[in-house]
C-alpha cells in the first residue's frame, strides 16, 4: 500500500480527536465497571460513618485535659484528615472530571505526534502488512528496500476511521496498533473472525 504525504495529512486530521474521544468512552466504561464505582454509595457511607466515629473519639480525647497538650497536635491532624476525606468524597466526581479534562488531551497529543513523526519524514513509502492468525507484521518499503518494523499480537478491540484502523488491548485507553488500510471492510471481517470487538462511539 502506497503511503503519500496526502494520506498522512488526511489521517492526522482526524487521529487526535478520534483517540481522545475513544479514550473518554473507554474510561467511562472501565469506571462504571469498577468495583469502587459499583459500590460507591456503600463505600461513601462506610467512610463517612468511620469519619464520624473518628471525630467523636477525637472530641472525647479532648475532654480530660481542658488545656493544650502535645497530644492535641495528633488529634487536630486526625480531625483535619477526616474533614478532608469527607470533602473529597463529595467532590470526587468533579475532581476526577477536571483531571481527565486536562490529562486526556495532553496524552492524546503525545500519542498522535509519536504515531506520525517518523512517517512524515519518510513519505512516500510502501506499507506492507502480513496477517497470520492473531498476529500482524509491518514492514516499510522505501527505495526498493524492505525494512521490517514490528510484529505484534492483535487483541481486544478495534476502530475503523477512513484510511486507517486502530486497535486496543483490553482495558487500554490509548491505541496499541495503527494500521493503514486499503479495504477496511476486509480487515473488519478478519477481526470479527478473531473475536476482536468493534468500538462504537
Amino acid at each position: 500500500m502506497e503511503i503519500t504525504a496526502e494520506k498522512i495529512l488526511r489521517a492526522e486530521s482526524s487521529y487526535y480527536e478520534t483517540i481522545m474521544n475513544i479514550a473518554s468512552v473507554k474510561r467511562e466504561v472501565l469506571r462504571n465497571d469498577s468495583f469502587i464505582e459499583k459500590n460507591k454509595k456503600s463505600i461513601k457511607s462506610f467512610v463517612f460513618w468511620l469519619c464520624v466515629a473518628g471525630i467523636a473519639l477525637i472530641v472525647l480525647d479532648f475532654i480530660p485535659y481542658g488545656y493544650c497538650k502535645p497530644k492535641y497536635l495528633l488529634d487536630a491532624s486526625l480531625f483535619i484528615f477526616f474533614t478532608l476525606v469527607i470533602v473529597f468524597l463529595k467532590k470526587e466526581d468533579a475532581l476526577h472530571k477536571s483531571f481527565w479534562a486536562k490529562f486526556n488531551p495532553y496524552i492524546s497529543d503525545i500519542k498522535a505526534e509519536a504515531t506520525f513523526k517518523l512517517a512524515r519524514r519518510l513519505v512516500p513509502f510502501e506499507a506492507r502488512y502480513t496477517l497470520q492468525g492473531n498476529s500482524i507484521s509491518y514492514a516499510r518499503v522505501k527505495g526498493g528496500v524492505s525494512n521490517p518494523n514490528w510484529s505484534r499480537e492483535i487483541s481486544g478491540e478495534y476502530y475503523i476511521c477512513g484510511d486507517y484502523v486502530i486497535t486496543y488491548k483490553n482495558k487500554q485507553l490509548y491505541p496499541h496498533l495503527f494500521i493503514f488500510v486499503g479495504s477496511s471492510n476486509e480487515l473488519a471481517t478478519y477481526f470479527e473472525v478473531l473475536g476482536i470487538k468493534k468500538i462504537e462511539i
